[in-house]
């Protein structure tokens, strides 16, 4: 239950004559005559009491007992606390929560009924009442506490979380669970509330009340807690595995999550239970398309299409897809019948206008790059592709203007201060655009572009420090031509393997590894040579090139996975492991 926490009055100076002296000591003696011996306040509450033996004092000096565990000490305080001012509401209030917190309900109910009387629209005394009641057994009563509190106060997440609590124990777990979301709009992210709503739905396997958890699992996830939704829609699919939306679900934060494997199968299994739902087949198309399958994907998210024509986030993602496999005339087509079909979406504007840019229409993507910046003003790509519409025109004022907007909302965008840079500099700006080149740079140290205009910008002045970053430009440029040459043995690799031709995959893969020595592909290329070894077999030689990459790239989830099934096949009986190891 809530505690009443105010604040005690702070000492005042006092007066040396004797006569006050021998009132403030007649004012400790009763202080001490109305307690037991060992009810020590702090010294702070005391001096209080002493300059002001009210009520307030000894309400502040109660709360702190019951802060301290010492209900004993509390309820006597605090019952001073009313002597003094029968007709406090605050101090029976205060009175009830420390009979409340020594189980001592009807004491608590009658507090509380006193406060009520003195202040009746206090809601937190009904809301309390309503708790204690509800203890005693009194359901309906308490129920009633708990509405009236709500009337007073709406948005009491006390009182919501309490009401809520009432209704499921009497097994009115929709209701109950209606409440549960409300007091989590008030208060996001309250994990007692959360434990409360997946009890609820388990403990009544009602598909409606699978869906509010599933519901919880978006709001989670749209308020970025990836991880908590994925716990929570994947106990939605425990309490229901036929619960096709949550498959969906938890489909797309596990790609999102960057978990393809797990993602992909996730939504195979929301289109196996309804293979015509449109929502199944836009998250399988998605997905598919994440994975590697956009032929796949495409074709689902057309089958979406056929099937509801009218539904705008299907059009969105197919012309998102064909963009991103180069059909621009047909994502063109789709992205604007996204725009029909939702005009006040800032995503429809936004991807058809860079279609259009792709296209290399910059009159006509233009207004729909300004449309999406009108709708969703706090998104940055808009602006961005707007200022290299500007840019590409020798608008380099308008550009600046669009560039700073651009960083503002999105600081950690490296291209967009290079640009920035660019621009200034163009609008005789140098100093300027040589702090955008130093943001670029301290965000990305290996930015070639930005290393090599900072030098040139900075050598008039700085002759020093622009050949250092000279240094570091040549530096960089030779790191990526050993990137670049271990990335084609690595590619020669998978080449290899996509036959089936696992010995010249394997030797690919480890002279791409000796080219690389420590450059930042190596540990892409020791987990791509675990797993080339895994698929032929070899799990011990697969285990070890994984662990090197796991030292990398501690939270891949690819590596995860592959760790997890190795695991999982060591476990089983001897005679059945495929072969634990091979000479390579």
């Amino acid at each position: 239950m809530r505690l009443s926490k105010q604040n005690p009055r702070g000492p005042e100076r006092l007066n040396v004559a004797l006569s006050l002296g021998i009132a403030l000591l007649s004012v400790l003696t009763a202080f001490s005559a109305e307690l037991p011996e060992h009810c020590q306040p702090p010294a702070s509450q005391e001096q209080a009491i002493r300059d002001n033996p009210s009520a307030k004092t000894y309400v502040a000096a109660g709360t702190w007992f019951v802060d301290q565990g010492d209900l004993k000490c509390a309820v006597a305080t605090l019952e001073e606390a009313v002597r003094l001012e029968p007709d406090s509401a605050q101090a029976h209030f205060s009175l009830g929560e420390a009979h409340a917190r020594a189980q001592e309900l009807p004491a608590a109910a009658a507090e509380f009924r006193l406060a009520l009387q003195y202040k009746p629209g206090m809601a937190m005394a009904h809301d309390s009442l309503g708790s204690v009641l509800m203890y005693m057994g009194k359901v309906a009563a308490a129920e009633a506490e708990f509405r009236e509190a709500l009337s007073l106060d709406p948005n009491s997440v006390f009182a919501l979380d309490h009401l809520a609590q009432q209704l499921a124990s009497e097994r009115r777990y929709a209701t109950a669970i209606s409440y549960w979301k409300k007091a989590l709009a008030v208060q996001p992210g309250s994990r007692e509330i959360e434990l409360s709503m997946a009890k609820a739905a388990r403990e009544n396997a009602d598909p409606q009340l699978i869906s509010a958890l599933g519901d919880l699992g978006v709001l989670r996830a749209n308020r970025g807690d990836t991880q908590g939704a994925e716990r929570v829609f994947r106990q939605a699919i425990e309490d229901d595995p036929n619960y096709e939306q949550g498959h969906v679900n938890l489909g797309l934060i596990l790609a999102k999550r960057q978990k393809f494997i797990d993602a992909e199968a996730e939504v195979d299994k929301a289109l196996k239970l309804a293979p015509g739902d449109v929502a199944a087949l836009e998250a399988a198309g998605r997905v598919k398309a994440r994975v590697g399958k956009s032929v796949e994907g495409v074709a689902l998210l057309l089958k979406a299409v056929a099937l509801a024509p009218q539904s705008a986030t299907a059009h969105l993602d197919l012309g998102m897809i064909l963009a991103e496999n180069y059909d621009l005339e047909g994502a063109l087509t789709e992205s604007g019948e996204a725009v029909r079909l939702a005009p006040s979406s800032a995503f429809a504007h936004l991807n058809r206008g860079r279609v259009l840019f792709d296209l290399g229409r910059k009159a006509e993507a233009q207004p729909e790059l300004e449309s999406a910046s009108h709708l969703a003003p706090e998104m940055p790509e808009p602006y961005f592709f707007l200022a290299l519409i500007a840019k590409q025109a020798d608008h380099y004022k308008n550009a600046v203007s669009l560039l700073q907007t651009v960083v503002k909302l999105d600081p950690r965008n490296a291209t967009a201060w290079y640009l920035l840079g660019q621009s200034l500099e163009q609008t005789s700006q140098t100093q300027a655009a040589i702090a955008a080149w130093r943001q670029a740079v301290a965000i990305d140290p290996d930015y070639t572009q930005a290393l090599w205009n900072l030098a040139r910008a900075v050598k008039p002045d700085h002759p020093d420090e622009a050949a250092q970053l000279t240094a570091r430009y040549s530096e960089v440029q030779k790191k990526r031509l050993i990137v670049d040459q271990a990335g084609t043995l690595g590619n020669d690799a998978l080449a290899a393997g996509a036959t089936h031709d696992w010995p010249e995959a394997i030797r690919q893969f480890q002279k791409a590894i000796e080219v690389c020595g420590d450059c930042v592909i190596k540990a892409d290329l020791h987990k791509k040579l675990g797993l080339t070894e895994c698929q032929m077999g070899d799990i011990e030689n697969g285990e070890k090139e994984l662990r090197l990459a796991q030292a990398r790239k501690p939270a891949d989830p690819d590596i995860e996975q592959a760790l997890g099934r190795i695991a999982a096949i060591r476990s089983r009986p001897a005679a059945s492991h495929p072969n634990s190891g091979k000479q390579r």
